[in-house]
């Protein structure tokens, strides 16, 4: 963990993020979790991402790596805001059929390299650190 509380707080807040949100694509659930460790639109993309899995009879399945390259933290921003770097590397983690004739057949194509995520997480107003922004910069490598 980092020496500075407040990117310790974040990065914890961003690992039970990473967790909930991989258990709610490999399993096609909602969780009421998420919203301890994500707001705005990133907790309406996921919530949008499961109901999708749902609707289409797919889920994720595989092994995904995040390893957190580098933690900033922006105190002087109103909220204050900590910037993780990831790589992701979910090339044998992809969607597949969950259900019929190709249920576990690949549903899509795997990603062939592993990728930057840029993840904003926030301090609310209630004193909780949120992921509250994710950028994945798939066009580079990692």
């Amino acid at each position: 963990m980092p020496g500075d509380p407040s990117i310790a707080a974040a990065m914890t807040a961003f690992q039970n993020y990473t967790a909930v949100i991989h258990d709610m694509g490999v399993k096609a659930h909602d969780s009421n979790d998420l919203a301890k460790y994500a707001d705005g639109t990133v907790l309406s993309l996921m919530n949008d991402f499961v109901a999708q899995e749902r609707r289409l009879s797919v889920n994720q399945q595989g092994t995904e790596t995040v390893k957190v390259t580098d933690a900033k933290l922006d105190s002087a921003a109103k909220p204050p805001v900590v910037t993780i770097t990831t790589c992701t590397d979910d090339t044998k983690f992809f969607l597949v059929f969950a259900t019929g004739a190709k249920k576990g057949q690949p549903a899509q194509t795997p990603n062939k390299t592993a990728y930057p995520n840029v993840y904003k997480v926030h301090l609310g107003a209630d004193g909780k650190w949120r992921v509250n922004a994710v950028t994945p910069e798939s066009k580079k490598t990692c």
